[in-house]
């Protein structure tokens, strides 16, 4: 065989390869989702995840993964911010509808689909700096103490599936601002935090980071966030979300 003639053939065989192999792997393009409802996307204020600013734009670490992988593929989409429990509330209650950003932990695992991993997270329990004599040796110490927490979050979830909470002995709040108030007036002794997300509430305060300390390792909330949706989701719609936030993730990671 011409040695020309043998070179061209094996260009065009191993051209035919990479497209039967390679080229299906790695271009999101060649995704085709078809009948794509418009999702309504659930999630709250929560830097540095979600923030909504001054002039009411949704930005944060969370957002932007969430919004670039649907518009890849123009995924119809709205973004609604709410407290964070009634979030829940409505993605439960609602078809065609996400959530994010989701702490996964053991306690909540059977309670929604998971989507997409977005972030992981370190939490502490903080207290000011001037409740020099709170010590928490174990979780369970908890009880011993006030707490401040928001309805709906992973830590409330684990205090109550974990029977720490003492209905009396904790303070609701919507938000990091009221927690952080309460810890500094002496309301209340310990908040349950990111390390993420404190820095940020404390820097949009009027606090300084050393009016608190971090009295505890709260190593069963080191968990990952994600994009998720309710157990009653339509399994056709959850499997096409799973295979596109796992195929684009690649690319905008």
């Amino acid at each position: 065989m011409n040695i020309c003639c043998y070179s061209l053939n094996i260009k065009i065989y191993s051209l035919l390869l990479f497209t039967l192999f390679v080229t299906p792997c790695f271009s999101i393009k060649a995704l085709s989702f078809e009948n794509k409802p418009k999702l309504t996307l659930y999630t709250e204020h929560w830097p540095p995840y979600q923030l909504v600013d001054q002039q009411g734009q949704l930005s944060g670490i969370s957002v932007d993964k969430v919004k670039n992988t649907l518009e890849s593929v123009q995924w119809p989409y709205e973004i609604k911010v709410l407290p964070w429990a009634r979030a829940i509330k409505e993605v439960n209650s609602n078809g065609n509808s996400l959530i994010f950003s989701t702490a996964r932990f053991a306690e909540r695992e059977n309670k929604f689909q998971w989507l997409a991993r977005l972030a992981s997270v370190k939490s502490k329990l903080i207290t000011a700096s001037t409740h020099a004599t709170i010590a928490i040796n174990t979780i369970a110490d908890v009880k011993d103490y006030t707490l401040i927490l928001k309805r709906g979050e992973a830590s409330t979830t684990f205090f109550i599936e974990n029977n720490l909470i003492d209905e009396d002995k904790v303070i609701w709040v919507n938000n990091s601002e009221q927690a952080l108030n309460l810890l500094i007036k002496g309301r209340g002794d310990l908040y349950p935090v990111t390390t993420d997300s404190f820095i940020s509430a404390v820097k949009d305060s009027s606090y300084q980071l050393s009016q608190f300390n971090y009295v505890f390792d709260f190593k069963q909330l080191d968990v990952d966030l994600f994009l998720a949706t309710s157990m009653n989701e339509n399994s056709t719609l959850v499997n096409d979300l799973q295979k596109l936030f796992k195929t684009n993730f690649v690319q905008i990671k």
